[in-house]
């Protein structure tokens, strides 16, 4: 995101409920064509060439990151607007534990999900 955000901001938003992980990336950069979205989730694939020599690289971590969030049982999906900006949304579900009671009333939480 900021690699296509030259004026303006990327936003990083990191939201949870009990059973649900939402992560947002919003920039106000190039934005991707509709007809390109879903391609840029492909190894290797960028919106055109002039893309790959004008900001480098060809592009690894968007199908990474789609892979690991349905090895996990989530989803990562696009919204664009080219010129305005994009806003990338990872949904993950998480792990639904009971808390443990140790028998003197209190409870101990469950256990932290890394990632």
């Amino acid at each position: 995101a900021c690699k296509f955000t030259h004026d303006g901001a990327v936003r990083l938003q990191v939201r949870g409920t009990t059973d649900m992980l939402l992560i947002e990336v919003v920039d106000s950069g190039i934005g991707i064509p509709e007809n390109q979205l879903q391609a840029i989730f492909e190894p290797f694939r960028q919106v055109d060439m002039s893309d790959t020599r004008r900001h480098g690289g060809t592009g690894l971590g968007l199908a990474i990151t789609k892979n690991v969030c349905q090895l996990l049982g989530g989803t990562l999906t696009v919204e664009s607007t080219l010129g305005r900006g994009s806003r990338f949304r990872v949904r993950v579900p998480l792990p639904v534990r009971s808390a443990v009671s140790d028998g003197s009333g209190a409870r101990e939480p469950p256990d932290a999900v890394v990632m």
